[in-house]
């Protein structure tokens, strides 16, 4: 993403490159942002910027917020619905960050712990 300013409850971002990007590429998977002094999970206004960007994208979406130096995941399968907390997020070097469940989008277990038992 291509951060534009930022200030505590306000961020500015350049929407119009997202929108390009996805247009062009379709591979925006989610947004990241911080909660410098908040809670790590998403507030009301999240919640809103996230149903629109999925709507508008037509595909579910990862909301990453950094909160007192950790990440934290959230997937917004559509555009009603609450956000998910993944089980793990970790950052790596070079700002590559990695989220996951154990369950895909639509709340299949992948891991095969719970193979119809």
């Amino acid at each position: 993403m291509k951060p534009i300013s930022g200030q505590p409850a306000s961020v500015a971002f350049d929407a119009d490159w997202a929108l390009a990007r996805e247009e062009s590429k379709g591979d925006i998977v989610g947004f990241y942002h911080t909660h410098p002094s908040g809670m790590p999970s998403p507030s009301k206004r999240d919640d809103r910027t996230m149903w629109a960007w999925v709507a508008s994208f037509g595909k579910p979406l990862l909301c990453l917020i950094e909160s007192n130096r950790v990440v934290h995941a959230f997937l917004y399968k559509d555009d009603e619905s609450a956000a998910v907390r993944l089980a793990e997020c970790e950052r790596f070097p070079r700002g590559i960050i990695v989220a996951y469940d154990n369950d895909d989008a639509y709340g299949n277990d992948v891991d095969g712990e719970n193979d119809g038992e």
